[in-house]
């Protein structure tokens, strides 16, 4: 049996409801978090861009619920409808860490309401 304390962690996920029903819950999930680091501000700014250098691993390492398979279905998913960009920046030729960025910084500021509560 599960220990309901064990059931609810510091931090609480919201995403958009449009995102949910046309894409699916993982990449709606994905991209709230996406948005949520560039809010951050943890982000490098190329060709006029913000861009996020994270890997498929750290996003599921955030995102306990989602494994790395599902988190890489999702921003194929997101690259596919063009609301992700996906780019690659790496010095080193055998780094093969992704960059993301939003195809319109709109999105970014529009999508205030989505973010991790702590």
């Amino acid at each position: 049996m599960i220990d309901p304390s064990e059931l609810f962690s510091s931090q609480s996920h919201s995403f958009n409801q449009g995102v949910a029903c046309h894409l699916g819950l993982e990449a709606a999930a994905v991209l709230s978090h996406i948005i949520y680091l560039l809010k951050l501000k943890d982000v490098e700014k190329r060709d006029r861009k913000c861009w996020l250098h994270k890997t498929q691993k750290e996003i599921a390492d955030s995102l306990k619920y989602l494994s790395e398979d599902q988190v890489q279905r999702s921003i194929k998913k997101l690259v596919g409808c063009g609301i992700l960009i996906k780019g690659s920046f790496n010095l080193d030729p055998f780094d093969r860490t992704n960059w993301y960025c939003l195809f319109d910084e709109v999105i970014l500021r529009d999508y205030a309401y989505c973010e991790v509560v702590q």
